[in-house]
């Protein structure tokens, strides 16, 4: 490894890994993505199902607030169910905030009933 310093060039050692912000951020950028929600189809008449990507096996816990901040709904499940469980049939028309959390996971997805 060659470091530069005062305008030269000096040898400093073995090879070895070198961080710099634009890493750090490019990497905290891979892990945020790691675990992402998409909730089909949105808007909504019926009913929506919410569609896991990445994150882990570990059980996911959902709830569901209106926009007054009411939690409408709140249940448990496994990341393979997920997607087979329809949620909002018995809400009324609005906007609602779906939170999805998987361990230290966590993201917010906004729905619409028409």
């Amino acid at each position: 490894v060659a470091v530069q310093i005062n305008g030269g060039w000096g040898n400093e050692g073995a090879a070895c890994t070198i961080t710099s912000p634009a890493t750090t951020a490019r990497l905290n950028a891979e892990t945020e993505q790691s675990f992402t929600v998409l909730a089909m189809p949105n808007p909504f008449t019926t009913n929506f199902v919410l569609m896991p990507k990445g994150g882990n096996q570990s059980s996911i816990l959902v709830t569901v607030y209106d926009m007054l901040g009411k939690q409408i709904e709140q249940f448990n499940v496994e990341p393979t169910e997920l997607e087979n469980r329809s949620i909002g049939i018995n809400y009324s028309s609005g906007i609602y905030n779906v939170t999805i959390a998987q361990g230290d996971e966590q993201r917010v997805v906004r729905i619409i009933k028409k």
